[in-house]
């Protein structure tokens, strides 16, 4: 039955097929610069399953259908500056820019304009996981960073507290009504009135990706059908794991934080923000919270899930994965037709929450260069900042918007890179996620990393008060 499933996937995406190309590599890299020499932390990287050969999937993006295209909450487009009327920076310096390739707001483009109106920028290249690192690299190097794209993790609030980014109020005059829009959607990055992070755009983390001809042919609940119905929960998502593990496929999903995206179904996260000085507190005794993992647990113990990459989006689906847990990077190099892709399912159905990515800027700590930082920021609030490609409306879902604090807290919490941990392989809140419950309850796990996650809390919020509400910017 397995080799027929397998079989079956492989030939319902090639149906419909053309031109295929490999998935690019990520490099660390600088333009008009020499590149970093900080390098990646590749180390946890899980292992793919055997599948077996794959052939390979070709692509046809023409007459695809998608379904209805799902709408963001109406947060506006921004009334962005044009080129033409950015004032030019007073400084003549040359500023200098650290980025990535994973990002919706084209800042390369915006680099360009404000080379337009005078400025001067060094563009350096980086991976998502280098960015709160290399900023401090290249402070103690003397090569100092002025601004840095948000890193979605240690920067905010880590790097607040350790003083690592200072408020883009430094530099700009955030009452101007061009940034309300900006300000509206940095709330979560936003202390003591002072906007540490310029949210200017916002996607799900990560979505479910299927193979849409696989449902049809087995008679499985579509689940963008039930997601429109507002039927899609996180039981039956549940049930159709376990319904395709019966029929003898040796993987239900694959792909990243599945986990996680299933979690913040519950409406709720690991570690909540308080407001104000009050800071932020560990929500991991939370009813909903604990109904989720129990979930998880259940398909664990049942083997009906595991933790595993099975390659990419369109290999995984061809190779009989129910679903692929994709981010808005990978859905740019997905084209086969025949995928679907809906957003996680939530507790109780409906369009409730879903755990959110920013796409933003910092000012670094010590920069000098104030006025062409504000002139750059301008460059890059009249940029685009809507999702692209065919899967860009799953990618804003409906819904409230939830930023996962709890991978910002510290190295011990939040850093998976980082191996100074004590007896822990990974950081506290990575490990909560994807605990094995062999180990214990959820009861248990919480109770015993609690001991090292409170502290750390406390040790953060106590920063946090003296930096930042104790006026010591």
């Amino acid at each position: 039955m397995k080799r027929k499933i397998i079989g079956l996937a492989a030939a319902v995406l090639l149906m419909t097929a053309a031109a295929g190309c490999s998935e690019p590599k990520e490099t660390a890299a600088e333009t008009e610069s020499e590149s970093s020499s900080v390098q990646s932390d590749k180390t946890d990287t899980p292992a793919e399953f055997d599948f077996g050969n794959t052939e390979n999937v070709r692509r046809d993006t023409t007459n695809i259908s998608y379904g209805a295209p799902v709408r963001v909450e109406a947060l506006g487009q921004p009334q962005t500056p044009s080129g033409s009327n950015i004032v030019p920076p007073e400084d003549s310096a040359e500023l200098s820019l650290l980025i990535t390739d994973d990002h919706i707001t084209d800042y390369e483009a915006a680099a360009e304009n404000f080379r337009s109106i005078g400025g001067k920028v060094k563009v350096i290249k980086a991976q998502r996981g280098e960015l709160c690192g290399l900023i401090s690299a290249k402070a103690l190097s003397k090569q100092a960073v002025d601004i840095v794209q948000f890193d979605n993790g240690m920067m905010f609030p880590y790097g607040a507290a350790k003083g690592l980014i200072e408020p883009a109020d430094l530099a700009l005059d955030m009452r101007d009504p061009k940034w309300d829009e900006v300000k509206k959607l940095s709330a979560d990055f936003t202390m003591n009135n002072w906007h540490y992070v310029l949210a200017f755009g916002r996607t799900a983390e990560t979505v479910l990706f299927y193979n849409k001809p696989l449902f049809e042919t087995y008679r499985l609940d579509d689940p963008e059908r039930l997601y429109t119905a507002g039927e899609w929960t996180t039981d039956k998502f549940c049930s159709l794991l376990r319904e395709w593990r019966g029929m003898g496929a040796e993987c239900t999903i694959a792909g990243h934080d599945f986990e996680r995206g299933l979690l913040f179904g519950s409406g709720q996260t690991m570690v909540r923000y308080d407001g104000g000085a009050e800071g932020y507190s560990s929500n991991i005794y939370m009813p909903d919270i604990n109904e989720v993992m129990g979930k998880i647990y259940s398909l664990k113990n049942d083997n009906i899930i595991g933790g595993t990459d099975a390659g990419d989006i369109e290999s995984a689906l061809n190779k009989g994965v129910l679903f692929w847990s994709g981010t808005y990077a990978e859905s740019l190099r997905a084209g086969a037709s025949g995928i679907g892709a809906v957003p996680y399912p939530t507790l109780k159905g409906g369009n409730n929450c879903y755990a959110a990515k920013y796409d933003g800027l910092a000012l670094v700590k010590g920069t000098k260069n104030t006025d062409s930082a504000r002139a750059y920021f301008e460059c890059a609030l009249a940029e685009s900042h809507e999702p692209k490609g065919d899967f860009a409306g799953v990618f804003a879902p409906q819904g409230k918007a939830l930023y996962d604090f709890g991978m910002g807290i510290s190295p011990m919490v939040s850093d998976s890179s980082a191996r100074a941990n004590g007896d822990y392989d990974k950081a506290i809140v990575p490990l909560l996620y994807s605990a094995d419950p062999n180990i214990g309850t959820w009861d248990d796990i919480c109770y015993y990393f609690s001991y090292d996650l409170h502290p750390e809390l406390t040790n953060l919020n106590n920063e946090l008060s003296e930096r930042i509400f104790g006026d010591q910017n």
